[in-house]
């Protein structure tokens, strides 16, 4: 299996850090070690004691959802690659953001959070756009549950590009018309 490449941390604010597991018992470390068992690509995140960050593609996360049963994924949009899923504090989430916004430079990734406070002002960095989806992530810990809600995370430079249209398909024309249109031109002109 191909392994897909890293995500370049380096221009990541703050206190966040690439570990190679997270603190157990919450949902990310669960979903993070079910990916490692089973080889799909994941990069975690920590910053500080209270905020976890796991970045993999969705496809990933659906493959693992296939074989985990304590792991669920429901309408994910399928024409978006990334997927990062976030617990995480109000600075940590503005750091991640920016970071987000610049190393994935395709047109839109998704965010999965537990709350939506994120949204709130002041938390959405200047030049992201985010949008709720319908998608869902379900994580079992333990007795309990934990679902993390899909949001699309869009360039505004990108958002704002117009939509691709069409060349729209040009009438025919009817057998011979343009021998008959070369007849015209040489009566009218003489030559």
């Amino acid at each position: 299996m191909m392994q897909a490449q890293e995500p370049d941390i380096s221009g990541l604010r703050g206190a966040w850090k690439r570990v190679v597991h997270l603190p157990s018992g919450n949902a990310l470390s669960v979903l993070g070690t079910a990916m490692q068992a089973l080889q799909e690509s994941v990069t975690l995140l920590q910053a500080g004691a209270d905020s976890c960050a796991l970045i993999a593609r969705v496809t990933s996360i659906e493959a693992v959802a296939h074989e985990k049963p304590e792991i669920e994924v429901h309408d994910l949009p399928s024409d978006v690659n990334q997927i990062t899923l976030l617990a995480a504090g109000k600075s940590a989430t503005r750091d991640l953001l920016e970071w987000l916004k610049v190393e994935f430079r395709q047109s839109s990734s998704l965010l999965a959070t537990t709350t939506a406070d994120f949204l709130k002002a002041g938390t959405i960095p200047p030049g992201l756009r985010v949008g709720p989806t319908k998608g869902t992530v379900a994580v079992g810990v333990g007795s309990d549950k934990v679902e993390f809600s899909v949001y699309t995370l869009t360039r505004e430079d990108a958002a704002g590009l117009p939509a691709f249209q069409p060349v729209k398909q040009p009438i025919g024309e009817p057998l011979g018309n343009l021998g008959q249109r070369s007849e015209w031109f040489k009566r009218r002109t003489g030559r």
